[in-house]
């Protein structure tokens, strides 16, 4: 049985939350550099995983996937790259803060979406679920 790790968790989303800003800052300031908007997203993940690598080193997690999940892998990473692409180009055009405040909205795009192409249950503790996180992030 796989034990949690409460206490990493709560430094990486708190090392998160402290960088994030920084990361998307530096994005904007990139842009409007005139450095390619390719090149800023590249950067990101470039420095995204030499961040990260001690980290996945010092858990200890196996590496071993099936090739049905490094095939849903791929896929994702195929996606975070195009989302990231796509943010990195809306904030060399726009404030930070008003598109982050479009990006607080993903989990009411995210709940629709579940519905209509999994046919998920979307009940009322759900929408009070994506409710209250909005809400969250809004303060």
């Amino acid at each position: 049985m796989r034990q949690d790790r409460i206490f990493p968790g709560i430094v990486l989303m708190l090392a998160f939350c402290a960088l994030a800003p920084l990361l998307d800052v530096s994005s904007k300031l990139a842009a409007e550099n005139g450095i390619p908007v390719g090149q800023i997203t590249a950067a990101r993940f470039v420095v995204q995983g030499a961040l990260m690598l001690p980290v996945v080193l010092w858990m200890g997690l196996p590496w071993a996937v099936t090739p049905r999940v490094l095939g849903f892998v791929f896929l994702r990473a195929v996606f975070l790259i195009l989302s990231t692409f796509s943010f990195v180009s809306g904030i060399a055009v726009m404030p930070v803060a008003d598109a982050l405040a479009i990006a607080f909205v993903e989990p009411f795009v995210l709940l629709i979406l579940g519905s209509l192409i999994f046919k998920d249950e979307v009940g009322p503790r759900r929408i009070a679920a994506c409710a209250v996180g909005f809400g969250g992030r809004c303060w």
